[in-house]
């Protein structure tokens, strides 16, 4: 007796070949349409920045010299100063010297603190420490500005009256008056009999 399938039964062994055949070429038009798309926005977003960059090359250009460049050139011959100052064993002076820059980050820690987003407080602490973070937050403006974030303004003025006026006053003008202090002391009064007990 022969027993015939029922059409249950012959669904498990009907050929998928047509899906076999038909995924592959399916899959591949997708990927090209979602290719396509991904560079019409690439260079829709390339586009974008040069426009930006092009109206606003002078914000950005002084944004970048005198936000990141002066103040990490400032920042980091200070510290230079300092390790020469103890390598040259003149501690006292070097101690002198480091006061202003752990004003300076310990100022900066508590602006950090109330304007870092909360999203990047976890790692950008050490930038606090290594006194990198008002040029970073300056770098992050400059980058609002090249994707036409129009909130630039906002954190430009932000950044003009709490962060940019901070260093002048704990780090740059302490330094300078020890710096001459340093100087004078050196010139004049140590090889100057009259001041000698």
């Amino acid at each position: 007796m022969q027993i015939i399938p029922t059409s249950h039964e012959l669904a498990k062994y009907e050929s998928h070949s047509e899906d076999v055949l038909c995924k592959p070429s399916k899959r591949l038009s997708i990927e090209s349409e979602v290719e396509e798309t991904d560079d019409e926005s690439e260079t829709e977003l390339q586009q974008n920045l040069i426009k930006n960059l092009k109206d606003n090359i002078v914000s950005i250009v002084i944004l970048v010299l005198l936000s990141v460049l002066m103040p990490s050139w400032d920042v980091y011959s200070d510290w230079g100063v300092t390790i020469q100052l103890f390598i040259y064993g003149d501690p006292l002076y070097a101690i002198s010297m480091m006061v202003p820059q752990l004003s300076n980050i310990l100022f900066t820690f508590f602006i950090w603190r109330k304007l870092e987003k909360k999203e990047a407080k976890r790692w950008s602490w050490i930038l606090v420490i290594t006194q990198c973070w008002p040029q970073f937050f300056a770098v992050r403006i400059a980058w609002m500005i090249l994707k036409g974030n129009k909130a630039w303004r906002k954190e430009k003025k932000t950044f003009d009256s709490h962060i940019g006026t901070l260093e002048p006053y704990t780090e740059s003008l302490p330094s300078v008056l020890i710096l001459t202090a340093v100087w004078v002391t050196e010139t004049k009064i140590k090889d100057d009999n009259n001041f000698q007990g």
